[in-house]
């Protein structure tokens, strides 16, 4: 009987654990994240109620820097963003649940920049699509799903 009542308070307190870090929040101002009234440096982690991890995000003086990871709540790794002082900086990737990688973005202080990608969830790419701060530029391409080039635009 005591180790019922063992494993009962643990997965209790287990269960409130997980409650409370998934209610850790950073408040957002006009000039950054803060938590506890000051401005947030160090990773921020949020958990999923089932205990999973939902994301993790760097932030220095209280903006997003580095690699920020997103997982969905059964813990699929399902989107990656790059951060340079609080603004877009370097490739974003979004997944599928199983891993297929559905996309790839490039940014530049804030401004998409350079190459993006669209595959489907089978993996198939479908859309290649070309920026220069910010503004569309050189050549646009779509397939279909067997992979066939659909249109080239030029922009």
């Amino acid at each position: 009987m005591k180790a019922i009542w063992k494993s009962a308070i643990l997965i209790w307190l287990l269960f409130f654990s997980t409650n409370l870090i998934t209610a850790q929040e950073l408040e957002q101002k006009s000039d950054g994240y803060y938590k506890d009234g000051q401005l947030y440096n160090g990773t921020f982690t949020t958990f999923f109620s089932n205990g999973k991890l939902a994301s993790e995000r760097t932030f220095i003086r209280g903006l997003e820097d580095g690699m920020s990871q997103y997982y969905d709540s059964t813990g699929a790794l399902i989107e990656k963003r790059a951060w340079s002082n609080g603004k877009k900086h370097g490739t974003w990737f979004t997944y599928t649940n199983s891993g297929l990688k559905t996309g790839e973005a490039n940014y530049y202080n804030n401004n998409k920049h350079g190459k993006w990608f669209i595959w489907d969830e089978k993996g198939i790419l479908r859309y290649e699509m070309n920026y220069e701060n910010g503004k569309k530029t050189g050549s646009w391409f779509m397939w279909d799903e067997s992979g066939k080039l659909l249109s080239e635009k030029k922009l």
